[in-house]
């Protein structure tokens, strides 16, 4: 399954940030995927980074985990900008 990529700016790439994606074969998914992650990510519920699928109105979000565990460093950080 191909997927339709925007391309990415060198702030992006620098910043390891994540990438929205839409699903070469159903048209109402979107990916959420890391960008420039350890390792590659397959479109679909059968990535081995065991991707969330989450429910919309006009179609489904499936988020992928990173390989770099870079999502528990964002919510560190969210937390320390609460206190």
């Amino acid at each position: 399954m191909a997927a339709k990529r925007r391309p990415k700016d060198k702030a992006a790439k620098k910043s390891k940030g994540w990438d929205i994606v839409k699903d070469a074969a159903l048209k109402t998914r979107l990916h959420v995927m890391p960008i420039d992650d350890d390792y590659p990510h397959v479109q679909g519920m059968e990535c081995e980074c065991r991707p969330l699928l989450y429910g919309a109105t006009y179609g489904d979000v499936l988020v992928h985990n990173s390989y770099d565990r870079r999502e528990d460093a964002e919510e560190t950080d969210t937390h320390e900008e609460e206190l």
